[in-house]
């Protein structure tokens, strides 16, 4: 672990340095004026022919005073500004290592890791500089300058407080960090859970309304949150006692060297007026380790969070993550009207003996309409994802004009699909937002287009503010219907050659689904297409249709070849025409 946050410290050793430097001098400044105050008290006490003989400490008094502000303002603004550099690129960096592998990751972990990690775990890692690093490395050499200056007028008093220095930064630190050890991960797994349980509730409130399970629900929410309450108590605690220790070894250490400066005093080997500055110093040293024991309790936050990260990020997605591949130079000899071609495609999930996709041959030339069909778990969606590069296949090959994709990039890949899926999005912010997605740079004349060519344009001229209203919860709210079409302008602004349409009518009545494939197709003009269902609606008009049975292709051909053929694809179409006239009116 320390070994890791080197590197990740690295970019930042200047500003490091800058900071421990200002936060030692801001310390020292602290002792000075205290030292000088007591000097001061001391030769005032004396009653000085002239107060010219005090003048020196007087002034000492109001610079040392003066500079403690100034230097605790810059190392406070010193600190924070290479804090949140670090917390800034940190962030970025979860997201680029985990955002790729959320699908899979989302399985394997819960969605209240990855919110617990994108958002608790990061800021975390600001206790990293704030409250070890720098208090650290300013304790240490204060603590330097601290015993040289004791030393140079009593070795007793100098060492008797290194040594309470010691044990208040080292020692009750770690019996500190022991203790706190258990709540830290206690405190970590709650809130994981926690976060997992307020997303589902959120997600799932029309559901636990529905069935009456609301009490249910705020019973495990408040039971987590007194878990909560209990850990952050006992770390509270923690850091009462760290601070009680501090204050009775710190005011120990000012007792023991007025004691032995008294001796001294007497024997005459220290002068009187040093004794109230030696006593100050002696209490005034311990600033350099104020914050270190609750510093130890933070760190063991900080290394559950950091080992949380780890442990995500390093985590062997066997499916789900995106390889690194070999890329080479011919992803530049893409044409704009590219020929899919998979051969012998099989893909096996992790912990699974079964293969999700079974020797997988599709031919798809520019211009070619193929609608794969296929009850829920045929391995649809997971051809899908191969052919995104979303997860790796262990057999066969995807080649996009003859070059295999495992010599392309993902971003080269998904350059050449549109998509339109059944889990889209539709994000909490304005349409024109929304519907740049699907390509950044478009104009307004584009979204125009777009938005006509998806018959929403209308829908949206009539919103309070037109493309610059805010969608979702925070802005207006649109219809299933309404939201798909919003989709649909999203996936027309891309210009990729090809579209992939997955499950996009999922939830629409019949009449509603029939029109919207008819403007799918209509759109799609040129372009290639694959138009994934499990529903059998305006078939008759793709080129040729796979039938996906348990990960395998068992039949394929036009739509009156499979009806003839009187095969699975007839059963489905046979049913689906029941189910129709069943829920059709009669008059």
């Amino acid at each position: 672990m320390i070994a890791t946050l080197s590197i990740l410290l690295k970019p930042y050793r200047i500003r490091l340095l800058g900071s421990v430097m200002l936060a030692s001098l801001t310390t020292l400044f602290h002792i000075a004026l205290f030292a000088t105050a007591g000097y001061l008290l001391a030769a005032s006490a004396l009653h000085p022919q002239s107060v010219l003989l005090l003048w020196i400490p007087i002034i000492g008094v109001r610079f040392f005073g003066m500079g403690r502000a100034a230097l605790r303002y810059a190392e406070r603004l010193f600190t924070h500004d290479v804090t949140f550099r670090f917390l800034k690129n940190e962030r970025l960096e979860v997201f680029r290592t985990i955002g790729p592998r959320y699908l899979h990751l989302k399985a394997q972990y819960g969605q209240g890791a990855f919110v617990n990690a994108v958002t608790h775990d990061v800021d975390v890692l600001q206790f990293l500089i704030i409250r070890v690093i720098t208090p650290i490395g300013a304790s240490l050499i204060s603590t330097l300058f601290v015993f040289l200056f004791l030393s140079h007028f009593s070795l007793t008093i100098a060492m008797t407080t290194l040594l309470l220095q010691i044990s208040v930064g080292l020692i009750i630190p770690f019996g500190i960090a022991k203790f706190a050890k258990k709540p830290a991960q206690v405190l970590h797994a709650t809130r994981q859970s926690f976060y997992t349980l307020l997303q589902d509730s959120l997600s799932g409130m029309s559901e636990i309304k529905a069935y009456g399970a609301q009490e249910q629900f705020l019973e495990k929410l408040d039971s987590m949150e007194d878990t909560l309450y209990d850990q952050h108590r006992k770390n509270a605690n923690l850091d009462g006692l760290s601070l009680f220790s501090e204050n009775i070894l710190a005011n120990v250490a000012m007792f023991i060297a007025l004691i032995i400066g008294s001796g001294l005093v007497l024997h005459g080997q220290l002068l009187g007026v040093y004794l109230t500055m030696l006593v100050i110093v002696s209490l005034a040293a311990f600033e350099a380790q104020n914050g270190l024991p609750q510093a130890f309790v933070h760190f063991g936050l900080m290394k559950k969070a950091f080992q949380h990260l780890q442990a995500i990020a390093a985590t062997p997605c066997d499916q789900g993550q995106e390889s690194a591949p070999a890329v080479t130079t011919q992803h530049d000899s893409i044409t704009k009207k590219p020929h899919v071609t998979i051969k012998q495609l099989s893909v096996t999930y992790k912990d699974r003996t079964k293969k999700a996709l079974d020797t997988i041959d599709l031919d798809l030339p520019f211009g070619k309409k193929v609608a794969i069909v296929g009850e829920t778990g045929a391995g649809k969606s997971t051809l899908i994802s191969s052919l995104l590069a979303m997860i790796d296949h262990q057999e066969g090959s995807i080649t996009i004009d003859d070059i295999d994709t495992s010599k392309l990039s993902p971003d080269t890949i998904r350059r050449c699909y549109s998509v339109l899926s059944q889990e889209s999005h539709l994000f909490q912010t304005t349409v024109e937002d929304n519907l740049r997605i699907g390509e950044p740079n478009a104009s307004q004349s584009d979204l125009n287009v777009a938005s006509r060519q998806a018959h929403i344009d209308k829908r949206i001229d009539a919103m309070p503010e037109g493309y610059l209203t805010l969608l979702g919860t925070l802005g207006t709210s649109v219809s299933v219907g309404e939201a798909r079409r919003l989709m649909l302008a999203r996936t027309l602004l891309r210009p990729a050659p090809i579209f992939i349409f997955d499950e996009p009518t999922q939830g629409f009545d019949p009449v509603l689904e029939r029109n919207f494939i008819d403007d799918l197709l209509h759109i799609a003009g040129e372009r290639s297409l694959l138009f994934i269902t499990h529903r059998l609606y305006r078939l008759d008009r793709m080129d040729e249709i796979l039938v996906m049975k348990e990960g395998k292709i068992i039949e394929s051909g036009t739509h009156q070849e499979l009806l003839a053929l009187r095969g699975y694809y007839a059963q489905l179409f046979d049913l689906q025409e029941q189910e129709i006239s069943c829920t059709l009116p009669s008059w």
